[in-house]
């Protein structure tokens, strides 16, 4: 497992050095605004898709509360009225898979605007990411993908922060 994870980041490693002037943005590094201006050079918004600025307006709001004599700390979504409306819809999106089962077919994973570059850290900031759940599994793809499923917004998540899933996804053109 080890091997693999180390080829897999030395293979990342060289697809990121091959897209050379395009530079993948931590949200630890960049602006939000500096993140967002760059999606355009990775993935393109699909003929009747959702464009991810949309998805950039929600705001992160930080919460803490005490479960358990325990203090838990973290962000919920404060969404756009236009985002709202899409609550419950079918969308289509296009973005990069992370993997988050460890099979080439993904049930579950996270889609975002830019590619992987390393299987232990998104390069997308939370307001981008979306938990996507497939309808089948999808075969894993290092290039940008097109997906369709309905939007589920996501209030608050104690468990892992999530802004958005998408459910019952399938590849779409």
């Amino acid at each position: 497992m080890k091997l693999v994870i180390f080829i897999t980041c030395v293979f990342l490693s060289f697809q990121a050095m091959a897209l050379e002037e395009q530079t993948i943005y931590s949200s630890e590094m960049f602006s939000l605004d500096e993140i967002i201006g760059q999606i355009d050079n990775f993935t393109k918004t699909p003929e009747g898709g959702i464009d991810w600025k949309l998805f950039s307006e929600t705001k992160e709001v930080s919460y803490s509360i005490t479960r358990n004599n325990d203090l838990w700390e973290g962000v919920k979504p404060k969404f756009s009225d236009e985002l709202k409306k899409l609550d419950g819809q079918k969308i289509k999106m296009s973005g990069y898979m992370f993997p988050l089962d460890q099979t080439e077919k993904q049930k579950n994973f996270l889609l975002g605007p830019f590619p992987l570059t390393c299987p232990y850290h998104s390069h997308s900031p939370i307001n981008l990411t979306i938990e996507a759940y497939a309808k089948n599994s999808i075969q894993f793809s290092y290039d940008a993908i097109t997906v369709e499923g309905i939007l589920e917004l996501v209030p608050q998540d104690f468990e892992y922060n999530t802004f958005y899933r998408l459910k019952d996804a399938v590849i779409t053109n």
